[in-house]
């Protein structure tokens, strides 16, 4: 186990070292959501076996201490430029040949931003994509594996898709949740089909869309009796969504024919 000084709001691990990983977190100074990337140290092991963890008195491992590499710096608020700007999101860049080794990207209250972490440990950013006014609720951020300079941004009831090299929105959807039903809490890209995109939130429904044509979702699912906050997808063509705390679902998209959609909705209790 590492220990954390404070409580995480979400966890990255770098998909080219598996040493790394990023948190985001809220401190007790009221300064709003910040961003520390870390090196996780070797934890011991047992002298015998050279496999089993060393543990203590009560047969728990060993808990050590996180390495820091770097704070990610902060954004300044554009409504209060002498505070900073609540990070909420982390993500490491998909593991392709257009991005660098160490590349992430950040969302805040006022938009998108892009960064590498360097071999000796700094951090330079370098893109950034602002929305036109600081939303209240940034639910997730994705970034898009088959466009590697896009990134999706769920804020509030909507998502929109930014141009992270131009600074400029390529695309909207208005009405990722229902009118009036609340915000998107969760969204991920489809890895094996370019264009495709799952959201959920507060209105207890998955929503699967073509982003080519976004005045409407190619596949509602409904039957969830709880807000969603993930849908993450993997590369064997499934998508789990994950209801905290009580249920987990696994939707499985098949395509059978070019433009078609089968899904299967399995529901698996957890606890």
């Amino acid at each position: 186990m590492w220990a954390h000084n404070y409580e995480i709001n979400s966890l990255a691990a770098s998909p080219t070292d598996k040493s790394i990983v990023a948190t985001v977190y809220s401190t007790l100074d009221g300064r709003g959501g910040r961003a520390t990337i870390w090196s996780l140290p070797e934890l011991p092991l047992h002298p015998d076996t050279e496999t089993d963890l060393v543990v203590n008195g009560s047969g728990e491992p060993v808990t050590q201490g996180l390495v820091r590499v770097v704070d990610v710096p902060g954004v300044p608020s554009a409504a209060s430029p002498q505070s900073a700007d609540p990070m909420h999101h982390f993500q490491w860049a998909p593991n392709v040949p257009e991005h660098k080794a160490g590349t992430f990207i950040t969302a805040h209250s006022s938009g998108v931003r892009s960064w590498v972490l360097q071999e000796g440990g700094g951090v330079e950013e370098v893109g950034a994509a602002r929305f036109d006014h600081e939303v209240s609720v940034v639910g997730g951020v994705a970034w898009d594996p088959h466009h590697p300079a896009e990134a999706a941004v769920a804020t509030d009831g909507e998502v929109s898709m930014w141009d992270l090299r131009s600074g400029d929105m390529s695309r909207k959807i208005s009405e990722a949740v229902s009118v009036s039903s609340g915000v998107v809490r969760g969204l991920s890209y489809n890895t094996n089909k370019p264009w495709h995109l799952a959201t959920c939130g507060d209105d207890f429904r998955v929503k699967l869309w073509d982003l080519r044509r976004c005045a409407a979702p190619v596949k509602i699912l409904d039957g969830h009796t709880y807000w969603l906050v993930l849908c993450p997808s993997s590369s064997l063509q499934h998508v789990t969504f994950s209801l905290a705390p009580y249920l987990t679902c696994l939707l499985s998209p098949l395509y059978e024919h070019p433009g078609q959609l089968v899904s299967l909705l399995i529901p698996t209790t957890t606890k």
